[in-house]
């Protein structure tokens, strides 16, 4: 695994190993890895430097990948590698990632306000979804209480750790009463 170093895409820097098999089963494209030192998203497979993989030779495998997908696919790959890193393709490096959700501060994870914004609106969206069924589908509905339950611990959370910053340039966003 490996996040960019600089903008040159020859020049990843090594921060954690996954086996290769988990990137076709739990560490695959999109999947939350916890390193020890952070987690990362696997990037998507076009970020993944083509140039980088060796073609895998198995012509069964392929009929059947393309019988579920489509013609589309033309080869099958193997995860990219850098080749002046290691030969030994246990310890190649060349997955990108990015690191997720933020970034790290003396161990802990920081978001910024923009990211916490977002999370109350997104939140707050799904609010308004679910409660537009109407008073009697909630009060019905256990896992739909649960759910509004934790949207708005979700917008509670975020909107205690906005910025002193922020919260000073918009003071009519605070001390406001919640009602029922």
């Amino acid at each position: 695994m490996t996040t960019a170093r600089s903008t040159h895409r020859s020049d990843p820097t090594r921060i954690g190993q996954v086996r290769p098999s988990h990137l076709v089963t739990t560490s695959g494209v999109g999947a939350v890895v916890d390193l020890p030192a952070m987690s990362v998203v696997v990037r998507g497979l076009d970020a993944w430097s083509a140039e980088r993989q060796d073609v895998i030779l198995e012509p069964r495998l392929l009929e059947e990948v393309r019988r579920v997908v489509g013609d589309s696919v033309r080869t099958l790959r193997s995860a990219p590698w850098d080749p002046q890193a290691s030969d030994d393709p246990w310890t190649r490096v060349g997955v990108p990632v990015t690191p997720f959700p933020g970034t790290r501060r003396g161990g802990a994870v920081v978001r910024s306000d923009e990211q916490r914004l977002h999370d109350i609106v997104e939140a707050a969206a799904k609010v308004a979804t679910l409660v537009a069924r109407g008073r009697a589908a909630v009060d019905g509905d256990e896992f739909l209480q649960l759910a509004l339950l934790k949207l708005v611990e979700v917008i509670g959370e975020a909107s205690a750790r906005i910025s002193q910053e922020l919260a000073t340039a918009h003071p009519e966003s605070r001390n406001r009463t919640w009602r029922s």
